[in-house]
């Protein structure tokens, strides 16, 4: 993108916004990771007091975000108070709510992580129990999270949502989302 696209507005609303909203449909508890940019001076004009309150939303910083994605993730695991989590990013808008709730419906006891799919293409968000919070909090911030993942064969569930891969990574990107995003 060139710039940090978490705070690109979409009708006047940073775009990691629309993601925390849907995540707080389904989620008692978010924890946002600040990396390069700081996201907590775009809450408090966006996001109802209400849902602020009590410790739904929590801002954490990763100061070594530049080693990757993967130590934000590390990051955010380590403030969880659940023995799983759902993994989301910032950049896909159009997740549905609804979709969180498709993928813990389909766990199964077995199950130790999962991730939607809509159309053959995976996405977000991604569920983690706590055998694949143990090896991503192991593993070196410079890998990929699905590669560390991998080798516990996480579960495929089909969902209806294109927004689980339509992700802000171009200007381009985000026309599209600005014209498809309430």
């Amino acid at each position: 993108m060139g710039r940090p696209k978490q705070i690109e507005p979409v009708h006047g609303i940073p775009l990691f916004m629309f993601a925390l909203r849907a995540a707080l449909e389904s989620c008692s508890r978010v924890i946002v990771v600040e990396g390069a940019v700081s996201l907590s001076p775009y809450l408090s004009p966006h996001l109802p007091p209400s849902l602020r309150a009590g410790g739904r939303v929590v801002m954490v910083r990763n100061e070594q975000y530049y080693r990757g994605q993967l130590g934000s993730l590390q990051v955010g695991l380590r403030q969880r108070q659940t023995a799983a989590a759902f993994i989301m990013l910032a950049d896909l808008p159009l997740v549905a709510p609804g979709t969180y709730d498709a993928v813990a419906a389909s766990l199964r006891p077995e199950d130790v992580a999962a991730y939607p799919v809509h159309a053959g293409r995976r996405g977000h968000p991604v569920w983690i129990g706590a055998p694949a919070i143990e090896l991503l909090l192991s593993a070196p911030p410079e890998r990929r999270a699905l590669e560390v993942i991998a080798p516990l064969h996480p579960r495929e569930v089909e969902v209806a949502d294109p927004g689980i891969y339509l992700d802000a990574d171009t200007p381009e990107a985000l026309a599209v989302i600005a014209g498809r995003v309430e």
